[in-house]
């Protein structure tokens, strides 16, 4: 047990020092951003097949997938946007202006919305199935990493240069306050029934285990 804890501390900690540029739609391709190609590869994971290369915005960088995973957003940072790929199509159907810098996106698996953070205004952007913005929600500092939990009573804000993650319900905008980690965090992830958030500390090499 001491041997497999030590490994996925090890593979939290290495997963924090990559941006997170590729997601598995749970259909069989995994969708993987090109920041300097301004696209997204999507490739069939049992045979390593390139399926398709879609073009997308400036800087793509952080992907979700709708709930039956047919659509992907994908998180533009430098232009500010979301892009909408139709799996079955390989195309962009839509393109979505959130905000100043688009830094990462989540959808939450039981919600109908996509949360995205919005660096340069330091806030988050919820959006709606219809790629509407239905509110913004102000952060304390320039948020670059977001995680909800499955019905995103809980989304976990990772933000330049801070030791603490913010915390909010996406679906009211209610902040539900700040959780010290004593190093910048990056990545959160969740346990499978929820009880338990995993952070990663890049500078400390460490994660850490937090209740919710």
């Amino acid at each position: 047990m001491l041997l497999l804890a030590a490994a996925l501390l090890a593979l939290v900690a290495a997963l924090a020092l990559r941006p997170s540029t590729a997601r598995a739609n749970g259909i069989g391709t995994i969708f993987v951003a090109n920041e300097r190609s301004n696209s997204v590869s999507v490739i069939e994971h049992v045979g390593n097949t390139v399926l398709a290369n879609i073009p997308v915005g400036n800087t793509p960088r952080g992907i979700a997938f709708s709930r039956d995973g047919r659509f992907a957003f994908v998180a533009n940072r430098n232009a500010g946007s979301l892009s909408l790929i139709d799996r079955d199509a390989y195309q962009t159907t839509a393109t979505i202006r959130v905000g100043g810098t688009a830094e990462d996106v989540e959808a939450p698996a039981d919600a109908t919305i996509a949360v995205v953070a919005d660096g340069s205004g330091s806030q988050l952007a919820v959006v709606d199935s219809a790629g509407a913005t239905i509110r913004t929600i102000a952060t304390p500092a320039k948020p670059t990493r977001v995680t909800t939990d499955r019905g995103a009573r809980r989304t976990y804000v990772s933000m330049e240069g801070s030791e603490n993650l913010a915390v909010f319900d996406a679906t009211t905008g209610q902040s539900l306050g700040v959780i010290a980690m004593g190093a910048v965090p990056s990545n959160v992830t969740f346990t499978r029934d929820g009880a338990l958030a995993y952070v990663s500390l890049p500078a400390s090499n460490l994660s850490l285990d937090k209740r919710r």
